[in-house]
C-alpha cells in the first residue's frame, strides 16, 4: 500500500529549508573566526547553535538558569531519554523567558504567559560550550551580591548589542567564504 504524503502548509512554502542550515564545520569555522576578536559573539553563537533558542531567548540565560551535573526530578521526561539514547552533556540550562532590548523579561513566542510548564530544559552536550558558559558565569558569580533576584537578572550575555553582533557574524561568514546566514539560522 501507498500512503499519501500531507501537502505542505502554503504558509510556510518560501520560508527557511536546506539552505539555511549551518552545518558543523560551518559552525566551527563561524566560531572560531568570531573567538578571534570578538569572544562574547563567538560563545552566543555557538550557545543558540547547540541549544535551538532564538536571539532574545538565548540573551536571556542568567546566572540563576545554568546548572551543572545532572538533571533534577523536574526534568524526568528529558532524563529519561538522554540516559536512553546514552547522550553525554556536562550540565544543562533552565529557561522561562526571553527578553527584549532593553532585558525586560516576556514569555516564549506562542505563550501567553511566563510559567513553569512552559519552562525549557537544554542540555549542554558540547564541551566546548559548557566550558565557555562556566567561564562566564563564574564571572558573573564574582558580582552576585548573593540575592537570587539579582542572580536571576544576571545575563550571561549581557552586553551583546543586537546591531553590531549581526555585523560581527556577518564579516565572520565573510571572511570564512560562507553564504550569510542570520543568527536565527542556529535553530535549523
Amino acid at each position: 500500500t501507498f500512503r499519501i504524503c500531507e501537502a505542505f502548509p502554503e504558509h510556510l512554502t518560501g520560508k527557511r529549508d536546506i539552505d539555511d542550515v549551518i552545518f558543523p564545520e560551518e559552525m566551527e569555522n563561524i566560531y572560531s573566526n568570531l573567538y578571534k576578536n570578538h569572544k562574547l559573539e563567538a560563545v552566543f553563537f555557538r550557545y543558540l547553535y547547540f541549544s535551538g533558542m532564538r536571539y532574545f531567548e538565548g540573551m536571556a540565560i542568567s546566572l540563576a538558569d545554568l546548572f551543572q551535573g545532572e538533571m533534577t526530578e523536574k526534568s524526568n521526561i528529558i532524563s529519561k531519554r538522554i540516559k536512553i539514547h546514552d547522550i553525554k552533556y556536562f550540565g544543562y540550562i533552565v529557561s522561562d523567558s526571553q527578553i527584549d532590548e532593553k532585558y525586560k523579561r516576556f514569555p516564549f513566542k506562542g505563550r501567553k504567559e511566563i510559567s513553569e510548564k512552559y519552562t525549557r530544559i537544554i542540555p549542554i552536550t558540547d564541551k566546548i560550550l559548557w566550558n565557555e558558559l562556566v567561564d562566564l558565569a563564574q564571572t558573573l558569580f564574582k558580582k552576585w551580591n548573593g540575592s537570587e533576584a539579582d542572580k536571576k537578572n544576571m545575563f550571561l550575555f549581557k552586553g551583546l548589542d543586537d546591531t553590531t553582533a549581526s555585523n560581527r557574524l556577518k564579516t565572520a561568514f565573510t571572511q570564512c567564504r560562507l553564504r550569510y546566514r542570520s543568527w536565527h539560522c542556529c535553530r535549523h
